[in-house]
């Protein structure tokens, strides 16, 4: 109804989950999808988490709509913060929920006067709305506006947050822009820079490392409180009309002969979140004198008489950890120059356990996965050891993939919505499941690779990773202080077992690999190869090549936030010849297809930064995003890489030519 009645906006439909390359430490913003502007004015889907409207009362799974919807409604989605997220099909919310509406649709609400009292709090003109008084829209006459000016329209989204049987959730209201019309596409040069997922994951193991405590902030109404950059109007939201009158009995003003001036950065402006961004870096670089890299400019550092205070920033929320001396004057600068509402143990839906005492850290995302397994009907199903049937692949056929009868089934469910949500876990908390979310994302839709996707033998294996979540939605990251610092990574290839982008021939590699601080992921990556590597050894040789650029950028910024340089970062690899390849420092004509792959690792062991050592295959963690592991095998690969108290079976292995990477 939304692209009929507006058709221009078909663009913002939400994209095919990317096909092939899944990294755990892009941004934590990559792969979410902005709602069109039209569906959320008329009430038919909820709001999606985009640079211009951060707050976490709007986000929602980054895939758009996903699961089965309850009966009576029109969608079901998971949100960020672990919490369903619906919308009944006649516009009515139902006890509880977060459904949105427009302002015609909220004041048919039995609740009708809560939501009143909520649209006259955000009411952008009222200038009691603002502790300076100064309001974030100027009424105008539509005749004082010159011909030519920019007008846009607004849009007015209400919901009612959940609550609990004894506290109901809280009535809220928003009022953005809407430039749809007035620009084409959004500049990703206009967006808010969001912080890296391997950054964030770094500095809570050199916080662990150091003993920090953390405390994490959230900026009320930040986009507010930065002035636009240009000169704008705005028409008022459907249903203003209906606002006023049921708030003051009679019309004030005329909101067919006016106009709003914009006065202040609006959310839905554009560039609201760059505008935002550049107000508040300039703060803490100029005002506080913190410093910061290119490579990841969320990440913020200051050093003063041998104490360091860290800010993790994404968009309005940040993450604060240093020496608690300097800590407390940062923090009090912060309150004194910016809104501040303090968090708990919850930052953008990681659940943060900080035990100083005990030297651990561990990151959870136990809500977001329950609120999952309940949606897809998978709670209390019948545990698995494994998120994947062994040697499971793409091509696997349907009569090799079993399933008890009786079992919960994944065959109603919206394959690609379901993929996209174990994404966001993947990516994450649970980087074991990176190897299933990559190979759901190749067969979520019909393609040249498979015609015919997803098959049967792909529902069946996507409701194994769901029983998998389902008994394991406590899994996470535990970090653990220890003597030293380290920065040790392994890698793996999967030789020709990856369907062609273009056909159905298994002519692909796939590179797989975690990067490990003190034996726990910061970051990992499971990764179709983009060339079609001949051989083995070619293979092997693009993963290092991966591994090593993500390496790199993980061992800048621990140098920067510990002020020293980390130890060598010793990376296993289990394939001889690209070990041998490396002592002999072969540059022929022989090896001329690889000559600048080889020569960037050589310069990467001249730096004296990695030394490439042997790892046998039977005990390389980096073999689980290359493939799908055997229960042991799979039960040491979470040993290895999660920091949680060894619990697989002991592995004798002989033959290792060198030492392992991770000394534990």
């Amino acid at each position: 109804a939304a692209a009929a009645r507006y058709p221009s906006r078909s663009r913002n439909r939400p994209p095919a989950v990317p096909r092939g390359t899944v990294h755990a430490g892009g941004g934590l913003q990559h792969g979410a999808w902005r709602t069109s502007a039209a569906a959320i004015d008329i009430g038919l889907v909820n709001p999606i988490p985009a640079p211009s409207q951060p707050s976490s009362t709007y986000q929602m799974a980054r895939l758009g709509p996903c699961l089965t919807a309850p009966e009576g409604y029109s969608c079901c989605a998971v949100g960020t913060d672990g919490a369903e997220h619906v919308h009944m099909t006649d516009g009515t919310p139902s006890r509880g929920t977060t459904g949105t509406m427009g302002i015609p649709e909220a004041l048919q609400c039995p609740d009708r006067d809560k939501y009143v009292e909520a649209i006259a709090k955000e009411d952008l003109l009222d200038a009691d709305n603002f502790p300076d008084n100064v309001p974030a829209m100027v009424l105008v006459d539509k005749k004082d506006v010159s011909a030519g000016a920019p007008i846009c329209r607004t849009i007015c989204v209400n919901l009612q947050k959940r609550g609990t049987e004894s506290k109901p959730g809280k009535f809220k209201s928003r009022i953005v822009l809407d430039e749809s019309d007035a620009h084409a596409s959004r500049r990703p040069e206009d967006s808010s820079p969001t912080c890296l997922t391997s950054t964030l994951f770094l500095a809570l193991s050199i916080a662990c490392h150091f003993g920090w405590e953390l405390v994490q902030f959230d900026v009320t109404g930040a986009y507010l409180l930065a002035p636009p950059r240009r000169l704008q109007y705005a028409r008022f939201p459907r249903g203003w009309r209906f606002y006023l009158l049921a708030r003051h009995g009679h019309l004030p003003y005329d909101p067919d002969q006016h106009l709003m001036r914009v006065n202040r950065n609006i959310y839905g402006a554009t560039d609201a979140g760059l505008v935002w961004f550049d107000m508040f870096s300039e703060f803490l670089l100029d005002t506080l004198e913190f410093r910061r890299l290119p490579v990841d400019r969320c990440l913020f550092l200051l050093v003063q008489s041998g104490l360091r205070v860290v800010i993790v920033l994404y968009v309005d929320d940040m993450l604060v950890m240093g020496d608690t001396a300097l800590k407390a004057t940062v923090t009090a600068r912060l309150r004194a120059r910016f809104p501040l509402t303090e968090g708990g143990c919850d930052f953008l839906g990681l659940e943060i356990d900080n035990d100083t005492h005990a030297g651990t850290l561990t990151v959870r995302q136990t809500a977001y996965a329950r609120a999952l397994v309940r949606a897809t009907g998978f709670e209390g199903s019948n545990p698995v050891a494994t998120p994947l049937p062994t040697d499971f692949v793409a091509s696997t056929p349907d009569s090799e993939v079993t399933q008890k009868e009786g079992a919960a089934d994944a065959s109603s469910l919206d394959f690609a919505s379901v993929t996209g949500s174990i994404g966001w876990l993947a990516t994450h908390c649970m980087p074991i499941l990176l190897f299933a979310f990559s190979v759901f994302s190749v067969v979520c839709r019909p393609s040249k690779t498979d015609a015919l996707a997803p098959r049967p033998a792909h529902r069946k294996a996507l409701a194994r990773t769901l029983r998998w979540i389902a008994a394991n939605v406590d899994s996470g990251l535990t970090f653990h202080r220890r003597d030293r610092f380290y920065i040790n990574p392994v890698v793996d290839a999967s030789h020709g077992r990856e369907p062609h982008a273009t056909s159905t021939i298994q002519a692909n590699s796939r590179s797989g690999g975690f990067i490990l601080v003190g034996g726990t992921t910061v970051a990992a990556f499971s990764s179709r190869q983009r060339y079609t590597a001949c051989s083995t050894f070619e293979a092997e040789l693009y993963a290092l090549v991966h591994v090593l650029r993500k390496l790199r950028t993980t061992r800048h910024l621990a140098e920067f936030m510990l002020g020293s340089r980390p130890p060598t970062s010793h990376v296993g690899c289990d394939n001889m010849a690209v070990v041998h390849a490396l002592r002999k420092r072969d540059l022929t004509s022989r090896s001329r297809h690889v000559r600048v792959h080889l020569g960037f690792v050589y310069d990467m062991l001249d730096a004296g930064d990695v030394i490439v050592k042997y790892l046998n295959t039977q005990i390389n963690p980096a073999n689980g995003l290359t493939a799908a592991e055997s229960r042991d095998r799979f039960a040491r690969t979470m040993d290895a890489v999660t920091g949680r108290q060894p619990i697989a079976p002991k592995l004798s292995v002989s033959g290792v030519v060198s030492t392992t990477t991770s000394p534990s």
